[in-house]
Formats: C-alpha cells, structure tokens, sequence
C-alpha cells in the first residue's frame, strides 16, 4: 500500500509592496464675491463677509467705546429670536451699548418669569396664568432681535442690515446687483 501525499493547491504569490493611488486633492471653493458693503435706502448690504469700522458707533455714527458681536436677528420673524444666529462685528457708542444690555437683559427676564408663571400655573391648573405665561416666554425675544441692529435675510455671506445710523450709510455707494 503506497501512500500518496496529498498537497493543497498554492495560492498565487502576493506582491510584498502594493501600489496605493493618490487620493484626489478636494479643494475648498473659492467666495467668489469679494467682500463688498453698499447700502439700499435704509438698509446697508453686505455681501461675502465684510468688517465693519469698529471705531464707530452703528447706531449713531459717535465715536464707539464697545465692540460686540451682535447677533443677526429679524424682529418680525420669531423663529430667529433664539437660538444660533450670523454674527456682525459692530462699534457702539456707551448708550446704546447700554441700550443693548437692557435689551438682552429684558429678554432673559421675562423670559424667566414667563417660564416660572407657566410651570406655576400649570401645577396649579390656572389656565388664564398658563397664557399670560406662554404669551410672555413668547414674545421674550422681540426685545433683542431689533438691538442694536437686524437682518431679515442674514446668511454667513449676505445680509441686508437695517438700523444702521445715517452717518454710516453715506460711506457707501448704493446697491447694485451683480
């Protein structure tokens, strides 16, 4: 009786360095509007994320003694009174800096009574105290979406910005399209 060996079938070899492609190169797109202010009436445009002269006051074209960042809000539109919004860096000028605290402080606050006269009322099932509670928490944030300034179309790279003093406007030419 022979016995025969039996071998598994052989692979092919493997290459020990196997070549890898490049891996394509995605490049950001480019802004293709350079960035640009011009005004529209009583509105100032800004298109592709333009800074504004920090040394002046927004509002009243005084000299600025604070620079915020304010939140680009539109008071007719709720859905934009909370929550993350473009920002625009501006100059205000002490009073209306301090304007703009009271604004902000004004929201939060009636915010916060809003909420504690909803939650009371609801526990003590008080339906006229549960709309006076929602109408407050609703209409909160109406007091600082118009400070110090507003945008109803505020995007990252465009927005039309009203509240902006005259003195300001008339630094820049007037709106064309393209």
């Amino acid at each position: 009786m022979s016995s025969s060996t039996v071998s598994a079938p052989q692979s092919p070899p493997s290459p020990a360095i196997a070549p890898v492609p490049p891996e394509p190169v995605h490049e950001e797109p480019q802004n293709s509007t350079e960035p640009r202010i011009s005004r529209n009436g009583d509105a100032l445009i800004l298109e592709g994320s333009p800074a504004l002269p920090l040394d002046t006051c927004i509002k009243s074209g005084r000299p600025a003694t604070n620079v915020i960042k304010a939140s680009l809000r539109d008071p007719k539109n709720p859905k934009t009174w909370f929550g993350k919004r473009p920002l625009l860096e501006v100059g205000l000028c002490r009073k209306h800096h301090e304007n703009h605290s009271v604004a902000v402080a004004l929201t939060w606050s009636v915010f916060a009574v809003g909420s504690i006269l909803l939650v009371v009322s609801v526990l003590t099932l008080s339906f006229l105290s549960v709309i006076i509670g929602l109408a407050a928490v609703g209409v909160s944030g109406i007091f600082r979406a118009a400070s110090p300034i507003n945008s109803p179309d505020a995007t990252e790279s465009y927005a039309t910005v009203y509240g902006v003093s005259e003195s300001i406007l008339s630094q820049y030419p007037n709106y064309e399209e393209g």
